[in-house]
């Protein structure tokens, strides 16, 4: 599939450090090897398009579905600046709630 080949590249790639993936309609199962990807190579920064040095985030309205959420929530296991992050109004639902939360434990 499509993600199986974009998680393939970036393992590959070891320049790009920052991509925004969030939007893209991408499903719970096929967001597993993006996420494993960014879990075990640390090279990218983030899945979200996060910048190192930002405090806030703010996707109000975005759309966001579950997967989104887990890509937001791999994004803050690793971030230790964002301060302020903003889901209203978007469809995360149980499974993005509780990536966000594992997270932030």
């Amino acid at each position: 599939s499509g993600i199986v080949a974009l998680a393939d590249a970036l393992n590959f790639n070891g320049v790009l450090k920052n991509i925004n993936l969030l939007g893209n309609y991408i499903t719970v199962e096929g967001v597993a090897p993006l996420l494993k990807l960014f879990r075990e190579r640390r090279h990218m920064e983030s899945l979200c398009g996060f910048k190192p040095d930002q405090t806030v985030a703010n996707f109000a309205g975005w759309r966001l579905g579950p997967a989104d959420a887990m890509l937001i929530g791999a994004d803050l296991e690793f971030n230790e600046v964002l301060t302020s992050l903003n889901l209203q109004r978007n469809f995360i639902r149980d499974e993005g709630a509780a990536a966000i939360a594992e997270a932030l434990r």
